[in-house]
């Protein structure tokens, strides 16, 4: 939940993620359309997901039977349950998850026994989660702990929790402690992705770097060796939208020489200040940060060479690897037909070397002279032939402003060019801020 479903809405609760990414270069379009948190989707199933998912939190939190309460979500709350022998009223006061001290007031009318079971995460025992996909680097030595009404007490865990069975009165107080270390996990060999890389976790929140706290790219990070808990540092966030979480200074290698250490932040709350560069698993190796830095250079190459029906001069800025804020942003270069208003244009993308097509995003240019389209669709040049594109089953030619309009193959697509033909409203030119185009260059063979 901390980790997954909160991560995929903006902390001012009306931006959202689609999918929830692990690594970004800050360019590449991954949430429909979008390199960072959309307002909303064709298919809206998301957002009211989590608008359904997060008010429910507070009834998950406990559970119980005829004389035993389940503590299963930590967090500041209250509630009244009503047990065999009487109600029980509980208020938790805890810091959590960014505190590891969690203190629990018990009030009943008259003294009653029951069994009071807390839970305790596997990331606070064994490993982050449950399963053999993770394994924390090292063993676990810090211990959790238990005390009611100030003195510890020792009891085994059944199934995950810790279980206090006693007669409770009111104005008892039972404090849980749970340790809240750096802890540094790997990833099963068979994950290519995440081999030969570490990722950073605190109590229950996996941490990522983000670009606007590490002055550029966080991909040219990596962690030859494992820190010592005395080398990393740790700051509670004083100021903007990620006030009160605890920050990470974690001492890493940097490709650049620019930096000695990594500052981090939890995951959830990444993509609050803007789209730019992150990374959750960091490569433990020189080679792999070099080659990630590598890989995320914006490379015109690839677009091979670009023509249009008309103002050909301004065609390059469909490819020059500018962002557009919103499609009435003047500050980059933009491509339109003002010269032939209300007449049906094209763009050519002639490749040089066949290339493998994944997908291909129009970013629109809107006001100041331009309007959206009627209409849009794309022609593939394969031996020397155009022929229609076909796209994916559920994709369509959407024509929306202020995001990529984003259209895939229906099957592996290698071409020697495709070409975007568009019908302008009447009367009107049409622009382009950006195409945004996922190509790579062909096997031999295919």
């Amino acid at each position: 939940m901390l980790n997954n479903s909160l991560a995929g809405v903006a902390l001012s609760g009306d931006r959202f993620f689609y999918v929830n990414p692990l690594e970004t270069d800050g360019q590449s379009l991954f949430n429909h359309g979008s390199a960072g948190r959309a307002p909303w989707f064709g298919c809206a199933c998301c957002p009211s997901s989590i608008a359904r998912l997060l008010p429910q939190v507070g009834g998950t939190m406990y559970a119980h039977g005829a004389d035993d309460i389940y503590l299963l979500l930590y967090g500041g709350s209250r509630t009244e349950v009503v047990l065999a022998h009487g109600k029980v009223r509980l208020e938790q006061r805890t810091g959590y998850p960014f505190e590891g001290e969690i203190t629990l007031g018990v009030g009943v009318d008259t003294p009653q026994e029951f069994t009071l079971r807390l839970r305790i995460p596997t990331g606070a025992r064994e490993q982050f989660v449950p399963g053999e996909l993770y394994s924390y680097t090292s063993p676990v030595t810090e211990q959790w702990k238990i005390v009611v009404n100030g003195k510890p007490v020792n009891t085994p865990l059944v199934k995950g929790f810790a279980g206090i069975r006693r007669e409770w009165a009111a104005g008892d107080q039972v404090t849980l402690t749970l340790p809240m270390p750096l802890r540094f996990s790997t990833c099963d060999e068979r994950v290519e992705a995440n081999r030969g890389r570490i990722a950073v976790s605190r109590g229950p929140l996996v941490y990522c770097a983000e670009e606007v706290d590490n002055d550029g790219r966080v991909q040219r990070f990596f962690m030859p060796q494992l820190p010592e808990q005395s080398d990393c540092g740790l700051r509670t966030i004083d100021d903007g939208p990620l006030n009160g979480m605890v920050e990470l200074r974690v001492p890493m290698g940097d490709v650049t020489g620019s930096a000695d250490h990594m500052r981090m932040v939890p995951y959830f709350a990444w993509n609050n200040r803007g789209n730019a560069s992150m990374i959750v698993w960091t490569p433990s190796d020189r080679t792999s940060a070099e080659q990630a830095m590598a890989a995320g250079q914006f490379d015109a190459a690839k677009y091979g060479t670009v023509t249009a029906s008309c103002n050909q001069q301004d065609v390059a800025a469909v490819c020059d690897g500018h962002r557009p804020q919103s499609s009435e942003d003047t500050t980059i270069p933009r491509w339109t037909s003002f010269w032939k208003r209300g007449e049906a244009q094209s763009i050519r993308l002639l490749f040089d070397i066949p290339q493998s097509v994944g997908k291909l995003g129009v970013y629109w240019a809107a006001g100041d002279g331009c309007a959206l389209p009627t209409s849009w669709t794309l022609m593939v040049l394969r031996d020397g032939a155009w022929t229609p594109f076909d796209k994916y089953i559920t994709d369509s030619y959407r024509v929306e402003a202020d995001t990529y309009n984003v259209i895939h193959p229906a099957s592996e697509l290698v071409c020697d060019g495709l070409k975007l033909k568009t019908t302008p409203q009447p009367g009107q030119c049409v622009g382009i801020l950006d195409i945004d185009l996922d190509a790579s260059e062909s096997a031999p063979g295919q």
